[in-house]
């Protein structure tokens, strides 16, 4: 038996050429050495699509989800640890590509991120150090709202406080209400 008949070739191409080495009486070697090698380092920006004040919380919305923005998450979030990289996804359960099964939020869940589908769930914000002077009848409703089993103490929010030019979104399901 010849070796282009009992290997797998990776294309028509490859399979070819054993075909010729053979038929020359040179010895097939197909992928027998690995070597090492470095990509050139390039300095990259990446600018997440949302910041949420006083926390280390940086959020990504993501309609497609694609290998470039994988790649990119992974190495900012390497060299970024001190940083909390999240994403939300139009839809969570979408597929990373046709013909995959994994979904972005299996990837996430791989990979050590959180996520949300289609809103930044109200756990999340009430991780942020919100600004100060809102009235109190103002503020304790939006608070309730957040987190309706603690107890708010007067324009406290983790920390921070809510000021009447601030507006708050408050996740209710997949539903975001202003």
């Amino acid at each position: 038996m010849s070796a282009t008949t009992h290997k797998r070739f990776r294309s028509g191409l490859e399979q070819r050429i054993a075909g010729q080495l053979e038929r020359a009486h040179v010895p097939v070697q197909y992928e027998a050495t690995t070597l090492p090698y470095t990509v050139p380092s390039r300095v990259h920006r990446y600018t997440p699509d949302f910041t949420l004040p006083g926390s280390n919380i940086l959020v990504e919305a993501k309609g497609l989800f694609t290998v470039a923005d994988r790649q990119k998450m992974l190495l900012v979030k390497a060299q970024h640890p001190e940083l909390d990289f999240r994403l939300v996804f139009s839809n969570a359960n979408s597929l990373l590509y046709k013909g995959s099964s994994t979904t972005y939020a299996q990837w996430c869940e791989q990979n050590g991120f959180l996520y949300a589908s289609k809103a930044i769930p109200a756990e999340w914000l009430l991780k942020t150090e919100l600004p100060s002077e809102v009235p109190d009848p103002v503020a304790r409703p939006l608070l309730q709202a957040l987190k309706p089993s603690a107890e708010v103490g007067p324009l406290s929010a983790q920390g921070g406080q809510l000021t009447e030019h601030h507006t708050l979104l408050v996740a209710a399901g997949n539903e975001v209400v202003e």
